[in-house]
């Protein structure tokens, strides 16, 4: 029918930062699928700071892409790193995954740039 016409289901996707996204990647509740991807681009002032954070990703099997940045970066600092996680695709998941990833950047002095939903493809290794 009209999607215009068709609500918004809150206990799905309540009107929060994780609601909004979720609802952005696949609005009909019927088709989402069981894991997402989250991806995240971090940014540190100082070297340390990130290799921390990638060590404890990698111990937690994340891969870490680590970058440095030249040129300045609107408040960001110069050390970046990215990554991917799988996750459910229920906004309690990923409420919680995002505040978890939260904690553990503030924790080191990071910033969140980029946090975006994609389609998970899953491990290429299996």
């Amino acid at each position: 029918m009209f999607s215009w016409l068709r609500r918004r289901d809150e206990q799905i996707y309540p009107k929060d930062e994780m609601g909004e996204a979720l609802y952005r990647f696949c609005s009909n509740p019927g088709k989402l699928p069981a894991e997402v991807a989250v991806w995240y681009d971090v940014y540190f002032d100082a070297e340390a700071d990130a290799d921390a954070v990638a060590k404890v990703l990698e111990q937690r099997r994340i891969d870490v892409m680590r970058d440095h940045d030249e040129e300045p970066n609107e408040g960001y600092g110069p050390w970046n790193i990215d990554f991917e996680l799988p996750v459910r695709a229920r906004h309690i998941d990923l409420k919680m995954s995002h505040d978890q990833i939260g904690r553990l950047v503030a924790d080191y002095r990071g910033k969140i740039a980029t946090c975006d939903i994609s389609k998970w493809d899953g491990d290429e290794d299996e």
